[in-house]
């Protein structure tokens, strides 16, 4: 048996006066507590800036309380992993105010990320840019004219060869967003 183990044995026993020590107070009930590590986690996107940091960005559509430990969960292991801590943001992209705390706040724990709703970002700069992915996001964002920030990445989709790489083209087609032009 591995001194780790024997270790472990001996607080199974849960040591009313070591607890005492540590803790100030006697252990009330033993919590038999395991992780399954089965679970796959894949944060939504995580990229390494241009200036070298680590950048990780998880995309929320609906309140979820336990996003706080969410993010502290990818926060530990994209650290680990990179060996470097990540910058994290939440963007929200749920309809009403944000309504999901954005920190973790114990006596031993102090837990943070950014939080931006996506209503709140210019969509202009999203629009101007080259990236068709940018451009249909812009519509999450705010804008001063949604109409014609349609119709602009509408005639963008429409510039589109018919079979474009990813198929965004034929995806927009699907969900009603672009029409096939009409047989002459």
């Amino acid at each position: 048996m591995s001194y780790d183990a024997t270790l472990k044995e001996l607080f199974q026993g849960a040591p009313q006066r070591l607890l005492e020590l540590l803790t100030g107070s006697r252990s009330a009930e033993l919590l038999t507590v395991e992780y399954s590590s089965t679970r796959i986690r894949r944060p939504d996107l995580v990229v390494r800036l241009a200036d070298r940091r680590l950048f990780h960005l998880e995309l929320q559509g609906r309140p979820d309380p336990d996003m706080p430990w969410r993010m502290l969960e990818y926060f530990s292991l994209l650290t680990r992993q990179f060996q470097q801590p990540p910058e994290q943001l939440m963007l929200y992209t749920g309809a009403g105010s944000l309504p999901m705390p954005a920190a973790l706040d114990y006596p031993t724990l102090q837990f943070r990320y950014r939080v931006v709703d996506i209503r709140e970002l210019d969509a202009a700069p999203l629009l101007e840019s080259d990236s068709l992915a940018d451009n249909l996001l812009a519509i999450l964002c705010r804008l001063d004219d949604s109409r014609a920030a349609v119709r602009q990445i509408l005639a963008r989709l429409h510039q589109l060869p018919p079979k474009p790489a990813g198929g965004v083209r034929r995806k927009s087609e699907k969900d009603g967003l672009i029409r096939q032009p009409d047989p002459a």
